[in-house]
C-alpha cells in the first residue's frame, strides 16, 4: 500500500513539471519555429524552480567550416612567408643582346661584333661573402676584366702521351711465329653477332688484353727457394684447398684464384712461419671468395672447417697482411679463362672440356707449373685432351690446328714441351695421394666422371706420350 502511494505521489511530481515545462518553452514546433526566424526567447518575469534558463542560437555549419579554413589559410600563409624570408636571393645576371639575330644575320665577309669586357664590381670575400676592401685588391685596377686572350693555349696544356697508355706485347723468339690470316680460318664468333654479353667485336682484343696482363704479376721459377715452406707444403695445403672448395661448392675461378695468391704471397714473404702456412690459405680462399663469389662464405665457416686453428681476428689481420704486400694486386687471367676459348676454337665437347679443367687442376697441385703462364697451360690441356679423345700421338701437330693456333697466338713448337711436363703430371696421378684429391672429385658424376674415364688413364696417356 506505501508503494503504491508512493508511485502516484511521483507521477502527480512529473505531470506537474511536464506542465509547466510547456508552458514555459512552448511545444517543440514553437521552438523549431523560433529557431528558423532567429528569434531569441527571453524569459522575463517567470520563475522556474532551481533553473536560470537561457537560450541561444547554435552557429551553422558553413559558417563554422569557412571560419576555420580562413584561419588556417592564413596560418600556413605566415609559415610561408617565414620561410621565404629565411631564402638569400641570387643577382638577377644582366641580359645580353645576342650578337645575331633573325633581323640581324651575319653576312658573306662581315666581322661578327667583339663582345665586350665584363666588368663586375669589387670580388666578394669567401669567408664572410662581404666585399673585399680595396687596400687588398692588386695594384693598379679595382675591377676584373675578362679577355680572351686571358685564356692559356691549348698547345700549352700537357696531356699524358698515347704511348705511356698503349701495352706492348713482348713475346720470346718461339712465340714470334707467324699466325695464319684471318680469311684462312672459321670465325668462331660469328654466331655470336646478335648476342651482346659475348662481345663478339671486342672478344679478340679482351683476351689479347688477358696474355700481355698475365705477364705483369709473374710467379717467379723456383719461388720458394729459401724459404720456410717447401714445395711439398704447398702441395698439402692446395690439396686441402681443393676439399674445401668442394665443400662449400665454390667456382672453379675462386680455386685457382686462392692458389695465384697464395703462390705470390708466398714468393714475397721469405720468413712464414711452417704453422700460418693454414691460415695464408684461409685467407687467401677469402679474398678469392669475395672477388667471384655472389654468395661469399662468412668467414666463421672458414675458421670452422680449419677446426678452428685460428680465430676471425686472426684471419682478418692476415687478410690485411696479404693485400698491403700484393699491393692490392690480387687478380690475373686465370687458365681456365683461356680454356673456355680454346675449347671454342677446338669446337669441343663438354666431355673434352672437362678433361681439359680436370689437367688444369692437377697443375695446379704441381710446383713445376707455378712459373708459366695460365695460357700456355691452357693451351697444353687442351691439345692432351683433344689428343685423348682423338686416340692421336701426342707429337702429332695436326691436332692443333690453325683455329687453335690463331686465337691462342701459340704454335705447337711452343707448347709441345708443356704438354710433355703436363703428361708426366698425369701419368703420376695414382701414386700421389695430393693429386688423388682430385682425381676422387672429377669422379663424381657432376663432373662426368672424367677423372674415370679410359680416356685419360695414366697407362694411356704414357702410350699417347710414345707413340711417334
Amino acid at each position: 500500500m506505501h508503494v503504491k502511494y508512493l508511485s502516484k505521489v511521483k507521477f502527480q511530481r512529473f505531470f506537474t513539471m511536464s506542465s509547466r515545462i510547456r508552458s514555459t518553452f512552448g511545444t517543440t514546433q514553437t521552438m523549431r519555429t523560433a529557431n528558423q526566424e532567429n528569434i531569441p526567447t527571453i524569459l522575463e518575469g517567470k520563475n522556474v524552480q532551481n533553473d536560470a534558463v537561457r537560450l541561444t542560437k547554435r552557429p551553422a555549419l558553413v559558417t563554422t567550416t569557412n571560419t576555420i579554413s580562413q584561419q588556417q589559410a592564413a596560418v600556413n600563409a605566415a609559415a610561408a612567408a617565414k620561410e621565404k624570408s629565411k631564402l638569400v636571393k641570387r643577382p638577377v645576371l644582366a641580359e645580353r643582346k645576342p650578337l645575331v639575330t633573325a633581323r640581324n644575320p651575319i653576312r658573306a665577309g662581315a666581322k661578327l661584333p667583339q663582345p665586350s669586357s665584363v666588368t663586375t664590381s669589387r670580388p666578394l670575400s669567401r669567408t664572410s661573402g662581404l666585399p673585399v676592401p680595396s687596400s687588398r685588391l692588386p695594384t693598379g685596377s679595382s675591377t676584373l676584366t675578362r679577355k680572351p686572350s686571358v685564356l692559356k693555349s691549348v698547345e700549352n696544356i700537357s696531356l699524358p702521351k698515347l704511348e705511356q697508355l698503349k701495352i706492348t706485347s713482348e713475346k720470346t723468339e718461339d712465340e714470334q711465329c707467324d699466325l695464319p690470316a684471318f680469311s684462312e680460318i672459321e670465325d668462331i664468333d660469328a654466331n655470336d653477332r646478335d648476342n651482346p654479353f659475348l662481345v663478339s667485336p671486342y672478344v679478340n682484343d679482351v683476351y689479347d688484353y688477358l696474355r700481355n696482363l698475365e705477364a705483369r704479376n709473374p710467379i717467379k721459377k723456383d719461388f720458394l727457394q729459401g724459404a720456410l715452406i717447401t714445395s711439398s707444403m704447398r702441395g698439402t695445403l692446395v690439396s686441402w684447398l681443393v676439399e674445401v672448395q668442394v665443400q662449400y661448392r665454390l667456382t672453379p675461378e675462386t680455386l685457382h684464384q686462392t692458389i695465384f695468391i697464395v703462390d705470390n704471397y708466398l714468393q714475397r714473404t721469405k720468413d712464414l712461419p711452417k704453422n700460418r702456412l693454414q691460415l695464408v690459405g684461409v685467407t687467401a680462399m677469402f679474398i678469392a671468395a669475395k672477388y667471384e663469389e655472389t654468395y661469399c662464405p662468412d668467414i666463421e665457416a672458414f675458421v670452422y672447417i680449419s677446426d678452428n686453428a685460428f680465430t676471425s681476428g686472426e684471419v682478418l689481420a692476415m687478410e690485411k697482411k696479404i693485400v698491403k704486400c700484393l699491393d692490392f694486386a690480387i687478380n690475373r687471367p686465370l687458365s681456365i679463362h683461356f680454356l673456355r676459348r680454346y675449347s671454342k676454337a677446338a669446337g669441343a665437347t663438354s666431355i673434352i672440356h672437362s678433361y681439359g679443367k680436370y689437367f688444369l687442376e692437377l697443375a695446379l697441385v704441381d710446383y713445376a707449373f707455378t712459373h708459366i703462364p695460365p695460357s700456355k697451360v691452357a693451351a697444353a690441356a687442351t691439345y692432351i685432351a683433344l689428343s685423348a679423345s682423338k686416340n692421336s700421338s701426342l707429337s702429332c701437330e695436326s691436332t692443333w690446328t690453325q683455329e687453335l693456333h690463331y686465337y691462342s697466338k701459340y704454335s705447337f713448337k711452343v707448347i709441345k714441351p708443356i704438354v710433355n711436363l703436363l703428361a708426366n703430371t698425369i701419368q703420376h696421378v695414382t701414386a700421389s695421394k695430393k693429386m688423388n684429391v682430385i682425381k676422387v672429385k672429377y669422379s663424381q658424376e657432376n663432373f662426368l666422371r672424367v677423372a674415370i674415364a679410359t680416356a685419360i688413364q695414366p697407362a694411356r696417356i704414357r702410350e699417347l706420350l710414345e707413340k711417334q
